[in-house]
């Protein structure tokens, strides 16, 4: 098991996809918030039964719901850097690779 670090713009893309699944239903938002968070422990417990989708980064999607996590692994550490819409172009992710020192 190492440690996961969500990254400020990743903890905006939960924040964001929960509150607009609660807006459907409080239930759903719950659901959400629920499945992002069993999916940082999987990244967690074995991070490289991910595929690489990008140099070095890598995507966990959600089972419930049409979301991707996408992390990099540092030494002894993944960090995620989005969590989005499978839907959104990939330049969303990309960006933010460069937002991430490589050490």
């Amino acid at each position: 098991m190492i440690p996961v670090v969500v990254r400020g713009l990743a903890e905006v893309d939960i924040e964001q996809a929960t509150a607009w699944y609660r807006r459907e239903d409080e239930r759903l938002g719950v659901r959400f918030a629920e499945e992002v968070s069993r999916t940082v422990d999987r990244i967690g417990s074995l991070p490289d039964q991910f595929p690489e989708v990008g140099t070095g980064v890598r995507r966990a999607l959600l089972h419930q719901f049409p979301y991707a996590t996408y992390f990099v692994r540092r030494e002894n550490v993944a960090i995620v850097i989005a969590v989005l819409h499978q839907h959104r172009r990939p330049s969303a992710w990309k960006r933010r690779t460069r937002l991430t020192p490589a050490g």
